[in-house]
């Protein structure tokens, strides 16, 4: 007669195979881009996940499945947050990763919901269970890029807006920008003091 099966058997299963399985997919997605460029990484990754959210029992089970799946992907693959904010933007170590968690965290919400939409929209295993999970995947894959989008618009904006300001007002004021500005009428960075549309005194053409 064979032993009974640990009580804990069936949990450590269900972790593996509903976390541990798709954040390694996750991370696994860094590959497909550059500089490895292993482009069929990524589409055994989201067949993995795929695979998961069709065992699937809940659309609890499928929103942290999908949830394990964004922290890989973004974990993994949004290291130039930290760089920027610790090395760039001088803020402390514990601080910008702390921040690029939080960041990623929020990333992961999508495919998380997307799984949770999959699932709560097809009970039952199946084809229509398929044609839902590719749906809702894509569905709020653009939502992400829609959302990024305008977060990065408003800021590229409220940082773009205060030196278009001052170079309008200097302009006006027949001063020309200050060195380093930027022209909004050309879309070029000028240092050479010329107003936009004209060109530099013929002293710094010489030089």
């Amino acid at each position: 007669m064979s032993a009974p099966a640990p009580p804990g058997g069936s949990a450590a299963r269900i972790f593996a195979r509903g976390i541990a399985l798709p954040v390694l997919a996750g991370a696994a997605c860094v590959l497909g881009f550059a500089p490895f460029y292993w482009w069929p990484i990524p589409a055994v990754a989201l067949a993995a996940l795929f695979f998961v959210w069709g065992t699937s029992g809940s659309p609890l089970q499928a929103a942290l499945s999908g949830y394990a799946f964004g922290l890989g992907v973004f974990l993994a693959g949004v290291s130039w947050v930290f760089v920027s904010l610790n090395v760039y933007g001088a803020m402390p170590a514990v601080l910008a990763a702390l921040a690029t968690f939080l960041f990623c965290a929020y990333l992961a919400l999508f495919p998380a919901l997307a799984g949770a939409a999959a699932v709560g929209l097809a009970r039952r295993p199946g084809w229509p269970r398929s044609v839902a999970m590719v749906a809702a995947f894509v569905a709020f894959e653009w939502l992400r890029g829609v959302r990024a989008g305008r977060c990065a618009g408003r800021f590229a904006r409220a940082r773009a807006l205060p030196r278009a300001r001052r170079a309008r007002r200097a302009v006006r004021g027949g001063r020309p920008p200050e060195h380093g500005r930027v022209d909004f009428a050309c879309g070029k960075s000028r240092g050479d003091g010329a107003h936009p549309g004209q060109r530099p005194p013929a002293r710094q053409v010489a030089q």
